[in-house]
């Protein structure tokens, strides 16, 4: 499944023509036929009813189009998150310690990290052990 199968599948949804939806997409009627052919091969359903007068939804149709929707939302803002971080944007990293000896050991640690990411921005937080327990606990 696909975000073009998505896609044509809710503009036929939407103007229950072929010939519309293939215009909203921008893609050619037969390329909208066949996504919409390889995703109910895949669903192993029937998504709409068509005859040589009209495309009505089926069932399954039907209780397909929140999904649909649901899944291109979070593909969409997925897509949208991933490409709004600036690339001289630090990559930011907290540490907690509760103690000297865990703060020493930190040091070649950090340098390795840094090695990997040059725009590493430790932040290093002494904190009592409970106080750490429960921020890995929440």
């Amino acid at each position: 499944m696909n975000t073009v199968q998505l896609e044509c599948f809710l503009a036929v949804a939407q103007y229950l023509n072929f010939s519309k939806a293939a215009e909203s997409v921008s893609i050619t009627q037969p390329a909208v036929s066949h996504q919409i052919s390889s995703l109910e091969d895949e669903l192993g359903v029937k998504l709409f009813v068509r005859t040589s007068k009209s495309v009505s939804l089926t069932r399954e149709g039907v209780m397909f189009i929140s999904d649909a929707e649901q899944i291109l939302k979070i593909a969409g803002s997925a897509k949208f998150r991933l490409s709004e971080k600036p690339e001289d944007e630090p990559v930011r990293l907290d540490i907690g310690c509760h103690n000297q000896a865990e703060l020493n050991v930190l040091p070649p640690a950090l340098g390795e990290l840094s090695r990997l990411y040059e725009d590493l921005l430790p932040s290093i937080h002494i904190l009592p052990f409970k106080s750490i327990d429960n921020q890995l606990k929440d």
